[in-house]
Protein backbone atom coordinates (compact mmCIF):
# COMPACT_ATOMS: atom_id res chain seq x y z
CA UNK A 1 0.00 0.00 0.00
CA UNK A 2 2.80 2.42 0.91
CA UNK A 3 4.20 1.83 -2.28
CA UNK A 4 1.17 3.15 -4.24
CA UNK A 5 1.39 5.94 -2.61
CA UNK A 6 5.09 6.70 -3.61
CA UNK A 7 4.07 5.83 -7.33
CA UNK A 8 1.62 8.72 -7.12
CA UNK A 9 4.18 11.70 -6.54
CA UNK A 10 4.75 13.78 -9.96
CA UNK A 11 7.83 13.67 -11.37
CA UNK A 12 8.60 17.79 -11.44
CA UNK A 13 9.90 18.51 -15.09
CA UNK A 14 12.71 21.46 -15.18
CA UNK A 15 12.29 23.56 -18.20
CA UNK A 16 16.18 25.40 -17.80
CA UNK A 17 15.69 29.00 -20.13
CA UNK A 18 18.85 30.65 -20.74
CA UNK A 19 19.08 34.31 -21.84
CA UNK A 20 22.68 35.26 -21.59
CA UNK A 21 23.21 38.84 -21.71
CA UNK A 22 25.23 40.09 -24.59
CA UNK A 23 28.53 41.87 -24.27
CA UNK A 24 27.45 45.21 -26.03
CA UNK A 25 23.89 46.86 -24.58
CA UNK A 26 22.09 47.55 -27.22
CA UNK A 27 22.18 50.92 -28.63
CA UNK A 28 18.67 53.21 -27.93
CA UNK A 29 17.70 56.45 -28.95
CA UNK A 30 19.25 59.27 -27.01
CA UNK A 31 18.11 60.01 -23.92
CA UNK A 32 19.00 62.47 -20.94
CA UNK A 33 21.98 61.21 -19.35
CA UNK A 34 19.88 60.73 -15.95
CA UNK A 35 17.49 58.26 -17.93
CA UNK A 36 20.62 56.41 -19.42
CA UNK A 37 22.12 55.99 -16.16
CA UNK A 38 19.14 54.74 -14.59
CA UNK A 39 18.55 52.59 -17.86
CA UNK A 40 22.44 51.08 -17.60
CA UNK A 41 21.77 50.41 -13.76
CA UNK A 42 18.74 48.28 -14.67
CA UNK A 43 19.74 46.48 -17.34
CA UNK A 44 23.08 45.15 -15.47
CA UNK A 45 20.60 44.34 -12.08
CA UNK A 46 18.72 42.27 -14.98
CA UNK A 47 21.55 40.72 -16.10
CA UNK A 48 22.77 39.83 -12.36
CA UNK A 49 18.87 38.79 -12.22
CA UNK A 50 18.66 36.64 -15.27
CA UNK A 51 22.41 34.66 -14.04
CA UNK A 52 21.44 34.19 -10.38
CA UNK A 53 18.12 32.42 -12.06
CA UNK A 54 20.00 30.53 -14.12
CA UNK A 55 22.17 29.10 -11.50
CA UNK A 56 19.02 28.64 -9.02
CA UNK A 57 17.52 26.62 -11.77
CA UNK A 58 20.84 24.82 -12.31
CA UNK A 59 20.66 23.89 -8.32
CA UNK A 60 16.92 22.99 -8.30
CA UNK A 61 17.53 20.53 -11.48
CA UNK A 62 20.23 18.90 -9.15
CA UNK A 63 18.34 18.39 -5.89
CA UNK A 64 14.99 16.97 -8.33
CA UNK A 65 17.67 14.72 -9.49
CA UNK A 66 18.59 13.75 -6.05
CA UNK A 67 15.10 13.54 -4.94
CA UNK A 68 14.10 11.19 -7.24
CA UNK A 69 17.83 9.19 -6.15
CA UNK A 70 15.99 8.72 -2.95
CA UNK A 71 12.49 8.20 -4.08
CA UNK A 72 13.40 4.93 -6.03
CA UNK A 73 15.48 3.59 -3.95
CA UNK A 74 12.77 4.22 -0.99
CA UNK A 75 10.37 2.53 -2.89
CA UNK A 76 13.05 -0.53 -3.62
CA UNK A 77 13.39 -0.74 -0.42
CA UNK A 78 9.87 -0.57 0.41
CA UNK A 79 9.02 -3.27 -2.35
CA UNK A 80 11.42 -5.76 -1.27
CA UNK A 81 10.20 -5.89 2.64
CA UNK A 82 7.33 -6.21 1.23
CA UNK A 83 8.08 -9.40 -1.16
CA UNK A 84 9.68 -10.60 2.06
CA UNK A 85 5.69 -10.13 4.16
CA UNK A 86 7.12 -7.65 6.52
CA UNK A 87 6.17 -4.40 5.22
CA UNK A 88 6.61 -2.21 7.84
CA UNK A 89 9.61 -3.36 9.49
CA UNK A 90 11.25 -2.81 6.23
CA UNK A 91 9.88 0.40 5.97
CA UNK A 92 10.80 1.30 10.13
CA UNK A 93 14.52 -0.62 9.33
CA UNK A 94 14.94 2.02 6.41
CA UNK A 95 13.79 5.09 8.54
CA UNK A 96 15.96 4.18 11.78
CA UNK A 97 19.51 3.25 9.04
CA UNK A 98 18.60 6.92 7.80
CA UNK A 99 18.60 8.63 11.16
CA UNK A 100 22.22 6.87 12.20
Amino acid sequence: MGANILSEIPKIPFIIYMTPCPSERPSFPPASSKMEKLNSKLYLENCYIMQENERLRKKAELLNQENQALLNELKKRLSSSAAAGNPISGASAAVKANKS
